[in-house]
């Protein structure tokens, strides 16, 4: 009997191994939806879902590294909030923005209103970095507290082991592979938002202020399907396009909070893409879609 159990246990090996890019994930409602969404797409996606309330999983590509893009502002935000937390900066801190952080050549909203530098609160350089995803308040914001080498110990010490920020938004702009290093995978993007979801390391007031700027961001897609009386904290990356049609990142991450008040996990990530932006965030939304209907049943 020994060898028949062999045999069949070899057999379900090579049956695993011969599984589609995706494996068991592509037999899962949610897996089926995103296998048609992608279907003919030349780019690549990675995704992952958490249910916390019936601690379910979903994973597509969810090893692989992406670049974050603006997604990294996210875990800027939370060692910003952490150094609040400890007293060495206040929310109502007047916060100098001289010219060398007008940002012409990049997307910064600020630096468009305030040509000539400004001071403002702190709390308003978080909210311009977050809600309207600003280049310039964000490297403003990494000098602040000690640069990329400061918040990566910071979200280290948290226990984000595989997400790395690694450089400005400034210095992305030397060359188009930099991006690359500012990266994480989608279970470890996962992984962070139930750091922030358990609210061990910030203060009560640190993660509430957290979870208003991010259910006000501007930017992105994945609210286009969903019903609009339900909660969506999320953070949004865009590379643009390089000089052969590349999309290197378009992303988008986060928690959806249905109605009765169970929240889903959820992380996005998009490289490589030689589709439109319009297509990628098309992309985006069916896929926010998919998971509401796909984890809605589940309720």
């Amino acid at each position: 009997m020994n060898w028949i159990r062999i045999v069949l246990g070899n057999t379900l090996l090579i049956l695993l191994l011969c599984l589609p890019i995706g494996g068991l994930a592509e037999e899962s409602c949610l897996g089926r939806k995103v296998a048609a969404l992608i279907k003919n797409k030349r780019l690549e996606v990675g995704m992952a879902v958490y249910d916390v309330t019936h601690d379910e999983s979903f994973s597509w590509n969810g090893d692989k590294h992406f670049p974050m893009q603006s997604v990294y502002k996210f875990p800027i935000a939370m060692a910003v909030l952490h150094k609040i937390d400890c007293g060495k900066l206040s929310y109502d801190e007047l916060i100098t923005v001289n010219e060398s952080f007008v940002y012409t050549d990049l997307w910064s909203p600020m630096s468009k209103k305030y040509p000539h530098g400004v001071t403002l609160p702190l709390s308003e350089l978080l909210k311009y970095m977050l809600v309207y995803s600003d280049n310039a308040a964000t490297d403003c914001l990494l000098n602040l507290i000690g640069g990329p080498a400061y918040v990566q110990k910071v979200i280290i010490d948290m226990g984000a082991n595989q997400l790395f920020v690694r450089h400005t938004e400034r210095e992305m702009q030397v060359d188009w592979d930099i991006q690359f290093m500012n990266s994480t995978t989608p279970n470890a993007m996962i992984d962070f938002l139930k750091i922030y979801q358990a609210k061990e390391h910030l203060s009560a007031e640190s993660s509430d202020r957290l979870w208003k700027l991010m259910g006000n961001i501007a930017t992105g897609s994945i609210r286009k399907y969903l019903p609009q009386d339900i909660t969506v904290f999320h953070k949004t990356g865009f590379s643009g396009t390089n000089t052969d049609g590349v999309i290197a990142a378009q992303n988008d991450v986060g928690i959806i909070e249905l109605e009765d008040g169970s929240k889903l996990l959820f992380s996005i990530f998009i490289t490589h893409s030689k589709e439109s932006s319009e297509v990628g965030y098309e992309l985006i939304a069916e896929l926010g879609k998919a998971i509401y209907e796909c984890y809605k049943k589940a309720d």
